[in-house]
């Protein structure tokens, strides 16, 4: 579900498919924590609703400059836009 809910919200830019997509994937996520599949992919969902939120801000905030560090399956990964940030 966290996967057709991502795909709407970037077809859409609606809020509520994020939400929904970051719900569905932390279910996921507590199912099965081991996995880096499901670790990933709800690592970029909360990257992408922040970068949108960054741009809808009249360009205060480039969301490319955006840099967030996230665990991913147990790793740590910079979800940087830009290398070097």
């Amino acid at each position: 579900m966290g996967h057709i809910y991502e795909q709407q919200y970037e077809a859409t830019s609606r809020a509520e498919y994020a939400t929904s997509a970051i719900e569905a994937y932390k279910k996921a996520y507590a199912l099965d924590p081991k996995s880096p599949v499901i670790g990933e992919r709800l690592a970029e969902m909360y990257w992408k609703a922040h970068a949108h939120q960054g741009s809808s801000d009249g360009g205060a905030r480039n969301p490319k400059r955006i840099r967030r560090t996230f665990n991913r399956g147990g790793c740590w990964a910079n979800l940087s836009a830009e290398p070097g940030i």
